[in-house]
């Protein structure tokens, strides 16, 4: 049989982590906190369970310390924030029972409430371009905000869930020609060992027509919800 295209077809590779998104039962239902949020130094792009948002500005390394908004990751994880004028100035941060009380250009946080204790904290509160950034620490410390570094990826940091999110990731079997079978090899691993449990591929298509360039997305869960 007279191949129809002799070109070679090529298929761009996405590769995603994902943390699947919570809904919401309706639409005036208030956000619930974040389960997991996953940042990276440089990038205001942020994935919130699941689903990609932006903070308003990009977290950035001082002295080996990572460096995050404050509010916006605060609001993310359910608690509130409250500028005091003072004087001195302070920031306010409230979970429940639990008050954190910080002061731009220092190290240490008071704690009230339910826990009284002070947590000195490995860099100081910084005000920069019209925002609070403080080491991410300061929800782990603080909070008892669980966090880690991908494994998978080294410079990408987990807040709120010390579960790694497992990487998607797939490969085809070479040469792939127009008009013929394409043949996946899903390559996707989890770093923590959970096992994936749930895979959502968008444009995967077994035959392509026409020669060009297309792109093809896995999206995978794990066991424990990443």
């Amino acid at each position: 049989m007279q191949r129809i295209n002799t070109r070679l077809l090529p298929v761009t590779i996405i590769a995603l982590l994902l943390c699947m998104a919570t809904f919401l039962n309706t639409a005036l239902a208030a956000s619930p906190p974040a389960k997991q949020i996953i940042l990276t130094p440089g990038s205001t792009e942020i994935w919130v369970d699941g689903e990609k948002a932006t903070l308003p500005a990009a977290p950035y390394v001082s002295d080996g310390v990572l460096m995050v908004p404050l509010r916006r990751l605060a609001d993310e994880l359910g608690f509130t924030v409250q500028w005091q004028e003072g004087p001195p100035q302070s920031i306010v941060v409230n979970s429940g029972n639990l008050r954190a009380e910080m002061y731009p250009g220092t190290w240490v946080v008071f704690l009230t409430g339910s826990d009284y204790r002070a947590v000195i904290l490995p860099a100081e509160v910084q005000q920069k371009d019209g925002l609070i950034f403080v080491p991410t620490a300061f929800f782990q410390d603080a909070f008892r905000v669980p966090m880690a570094e991908s494994k998978g990826e080294k410079g990408v940091y987990l807040l709120g869930s010390d579960n790694q999110p497992p990487t998607a990731y797939f490969d085809v079997q070479e040469p792939v020609y127009a008009g013929e079978e394409v043949k996946y090899i899903d390559k996707s691993s989890d770093g923590d060992g959970d096992a994936i449990v749930e895979r959502q591929w968008l444009n995967k298509k077994n035959i392509f027509p026409s020669p060009g360039v297309y792109s093809v997305t896995l999206k995978v869960k794990d066991s424990r919800g990443s």
